[in-house]
């Protein structure tokens, strides 16, 4: 068995522009260089550190990494997250609604000697939109610019590119790596203690091909499949055991259970299927009511809404003279309802006020003095009077079909109660004397002699397939315990310079002494690898056994050290830092690992809060001017106003980072 590893190499990141990106509002065009191990975005709360870290990994991706912590295989989990309406859904309301057909981020990658730009606009098909790859090998510069082709060739391109630089399968594989263990964002997942992702990673990292951890994966996939099917089939068989002895009860004792003959069990089982059916004719019956009624509702109300617009059309159109103004809508209601149509006060003295006015030939609004004169009005005012009563006419229908509708709900719920319940004691009586009711349904002496031997035989069939189903998911599982084999093989060979790197990074951040071991877990269904975590010698197999902090910074250190050693190159981390779950004492701790990860010629894009964070000022002590890169998120983007009024402790802030990199 060969022992050899395989050695993958990951693209660093170059440049990063953003193209009309105006949830940056005082700078969104941005072009940002990474020419530093580590790039620190500083900034305060909300203004969208996260944004760009998701926006970075998009475009590299054509992805942003899925919040939910369930992991089958990479190539699932790939197809999950490029459905371009999680993108979508993810950048509304970062962008204004003008500039959603422009806006667009560009990443630069550097990866063996090769350059590629790759473009993707945030609310399109999450293809790529535009390509370069540039040869720098041999002082021969070759530039493929492909902004012109076709999205679908450019994407292939591109992930065929990714592919035959990294050393991966595929570009499913390259997702799986970028989102579960370069990139340490807001979802939090803690690869520690995700043993679906762990063993996944454990493969690309131990592992001799990269092409056996999609062996793996898929193996485990379809012997969980085949152990499903099993069981289905197991359970399949015992139903049908249960019906084989009732019906062999039934024709041992053709008595019920309280007692009842034959007959008089058919006969019962006869009366509640009448009730049954009786009680549904009652419910569909009382529905077609209701529906009838619901009907002549819409109906009513629909000429009554004709009349009501009739009735101010004819008002306003019409009637110049204003002593009729009691047939206004507005008076017409306040006087009926005693309470003022403008102002919803009530009494009826509103009503006796409005009728002397009225009979003054006064205006009610503005009490100016009218005359009643106008025959075309008399003629109109008749017209608004027959109006009148038949909008009446039509209310009262209303209120009077209303009633019966109210009614008729009453009695449908009614009606279904009774329907349930009679379903309900038919049910119960069936499965009591099912035996008894089966066997007297039949004239035939013999028909349930037969029926028991076909059912025996469909018995058998299931015990058949269970066997076989669960003899598949055995074969497969010996194939995959080959591939467990080597990677542990593999795993005990590496394990001392691997696991001393990551106690290295974790002591520096913990302060105590730290081990992870390598963990098999193997049953009839569920294969994988987990590792331990022992904590100055103590156990710690739930990530609730340790404070938030810990199982944050003690995951990253195993992202850190895994990245180091599977990459023949130099690795990069994304990390959405989580300074906020540290108090003061591990801050400047968390300072030292990150230094020490970036030491070792690796890369860190990192977002941190513009405060006084012990985080990034030892980090900036320890990296200097050479190492670390501070970008100033202040200048992208407008402060709130209550950031604004503090405006002089982020200037301090800035200076003593600042400071501490000379």
């Amino acid at each position: 068995m060969t022992t050899e590893r395989n050695k993958i190499t990951l693209p660093i990141i170059k440049q990063v522009r953003l193209y009309d990106f105006d949830l940056y509002t005082s700078n969104p065009n941005i072009i940002t260089e990474v020419n530093k191990n580590v790039y620190c975005l500083i900034g305060a709360n909300g203004l969208g550190k996260s944004t760009f870290l998701n926006s970075v990994t998009y475009c590299i991706t054509g992805a942003i990494p899925l919040t939910e912590k369930n992991f089958s295989t990479a190539p699932e989990y790939a197809k999950n997250a490029t459905r371009n309406t999680r993108t979508t859904d993810y950048f509304n309301g970062r962008i204004s609604e003008s500039l959603r057909g422009r806006v667009k981020v560009s990443v630069l990658l550097e990866c063996k000697n090769t350059r590629i730009e790759v473009v993707r606009h945030l609310f399109s098909d999450g293809k790529v939109s535009s390509l370069s790859i540039e040869n720098l090998g041999n002082n021969n510069h070759t530039t493929l610019n492909l902004n012109n082709s076709n999205a679908e060739e450019m994407e292939s391109l591109y992930q065929q590119k990714i592919i035959e630089l990294t050393g991966l399968k595929d570009f499913s594989q390259y997702i799986f790596l970028f989102h579960f263990i370069s990139v340490f964002d807001e979802s939090r997942h803690l690869l520690l203690w995700n043993d679906d992702i762990l063993t996944n990673a454990l493969y690309i990292a131990f592992g001799t091909d990269p092409s056996v951890a999609i062996l793996a994966e898929n193996l485990q996939n379809e012997m969980e499949k085949e152990d499903s099917r099993g069981r289905n089939a197991k359970f399949a068989a015992k139903q049908i055991t249960r019906q084989i002895d009732e019906l062999l009860s039934a024709m041992r004792d053709k008595h019920s259970d309280d007692g009842l003959s034959q007959a008089q069990t058919l006969e019962r089982h006869k009366k509640l299927c009448e009730n049954v059916k009786y009680a549904q004719n009652r419910t569909a019956h009382i529905n077609l009511e209701k529906k009838d009624l619901e009907v002549k509702c819409a109906e009513l109300n629909s000429k009554y809404s004709a009349l009501e617009v009739e009735y101010r059309k004819e008002f306003s159109s019409r009637l110049s003279n204003m002593s009729h103004l009691r047939y206004h809508p507005l008076i017409k209601l306040s006087i009926e309802d005693h309470k003022c149509a403008l102002c919803n006060s009530e009494s009826h003295d509103i009503s006796h006020h409005l009728e002397d006015i009225i009979s003054e030939n006064k205006c009610p609004l503005c009490l100016s003095k009218v005359i009643d004169d106008s025959d075309a009005d008399k003629l109109a005012l008749q017209k608004i009077k027959k109006i009148d009563i038949e909008r009446a006419n039509i209310k009262e229908k209303l209120e009077i079909t209303y009633q019966a509708l109210d009614r008729v709900i009453s009695e449908l719920n009614i009606a279904e109660a009774n329907e349930q319940a009679a379903q309900a004691e038919l049910d119960s009586f069936e499965n009591e004397n099912r035996g008894a009711i089966l066997l007297g349904s039949s004239p035939n002496p013999h028909y349930f002699t037969q029926e028991i031997k076909e059912l025996e035989a469909q018995r058998d069939k299931f015990n058949k397939s269970s066997l076989a189903f669960y003899k598949k998911r055995d074969e497969l599982r010996d194939q995959l315990r080959k591939h467990e084999k080597e990677l542990k093989v593999n795993y005990s060979i590496y394990a001392e310079s691997f696991v001393l790197r990551f106690r290295e990074l974790a002591e520096e951040f913990i302060g105590m002494p730290v081990d992870v071991v390598l963990e098999h877990h193997k049953s009839k269904t569920k294969s994988g690898f987990g590792l331990t975590l022992h904590m100055n010698k103590k156990l710690r197999t739930t990530s609730d056994k340790l404070s938030e902090s810990q199982r944050f910074f003690i995951d990253i250190a195993l992202r850190m050290a895994i990245t180091e050693f599977m990459c023949d190159g130099p690795a990069t981390l994304l990390i959405d830092t989580p300074e906020g779950s540290l108090d003061i004492a591990y801050e400047a701790r968390a300072g030292s690992m990150f230094s020490k990860y970036a030491k070792q010629n690796n890369f860190i894009l990192m977002t941190a809060n513009l405060r006084s964070s012990y985080l990034v000022l030892r980090l900036a002590n320890l990296q200097k001017k050479q190492g670390m890169q501070i970008v100033r998120m202040t200048e992208w983007t407008n402060l709130t106003e209550v950031q604004k009024s503090e405006e002089g402790l982020f200037t301090r802030a800035y200076n003593d980072i600042e400071e501490a990199m000379e």
